[in-house]
């Protein structure tokens, strides 16, 4: 079963978060495409449109995990900051596609004066370069935000186990000790690696059967 912890956050609500570049680039890559058929430079009201809307939504979330605690569970490859890599990955194919032909065009008129022979060569190994430059934009930009994504979710993994500890502490001892015990996790990584690792094994323990 996944481990699923809540993380308490204190951050200030704004709306400028992560949810306004979803939106944003939701809006770009998906609503460009179809409003820049009708509407010239439909694409930038799409992704304005989307950022607004990301905004607000991005702003009630934080002020929610602020009153009730950030749900964290298993970190994993697929996130959000994945899929915000992939649709920037998406939206600068286009432009790496168009710098590639420029490059490619160039080159191939460059060529064709110089050896005409050569030049459609040139010109196909420039169509493979613009297709790599379309599939392998996409490609990277969900893999860097996957990658991100992933590291993010560990840190808070282990942030909200040390706040359970410190948590169950304060209630059986004391809230200074649980802030001493806080505050010592914080600044020696190895020393608090090692308390969460005792009380997950005292908890494994105490929930085995009687033999």
């Amino acid at each position: 079963m996944a481990q699923e912890l809540t993380l308490k956050t204190n951050t200030t609500p704004s709306y400028f978060n992560k949810d306004t570049a979803l939106g944003g680039m939701l809006g770009l890559v998906v609503g460009g495409l179809a409003l820049n058929l009708f509407i010239p430079g439909g694409g930038l009201i799409a992704a304005a449109a989307g950022a607004v809307v990301g905004g607000m939504m991005g702003k009630k979330r934080q002020e929610h995990e602020n009153a009730h605690g950030k749900q964290v569970g298993e970190p994993s490859f697929w996130n959000k900051d994945t899929v915000i890599g992939g649709l920037i990955g998406i939206a600068l194919a286009g432009v790496a596609a168009l710098a590639t032909g420029l490059v490619a065009i160039g080159g191939t008129a460059a060529v064709a004066a110089a050896a005409p022979a050569a030049a459609p060569v040139v010109a196909g190994l420039g169509l493979l370069a613009m297709a790599a430059a379309v599939v392998g934009a996409p490609i990277l930009g969900t893999y860097i935000g996957g990658r991100m994504g992933k590291k993010r979710q560990e840190r808070e993994l282990e942030e909200a186990k040390q706040q359970t500890i410190v948590e169950n502490i304060s209630r059986t001892v004391s809230p200074e000790i649980g802030q001493a015990v806080a505050y010592t996790m914080e600044h020696n990584k190895q020393w608090g690696k090692q308390v969460l690792e005792d009380k997950l094994l005292a908890s494994a323990q105490a929930q085995e059967p009687l033999r």
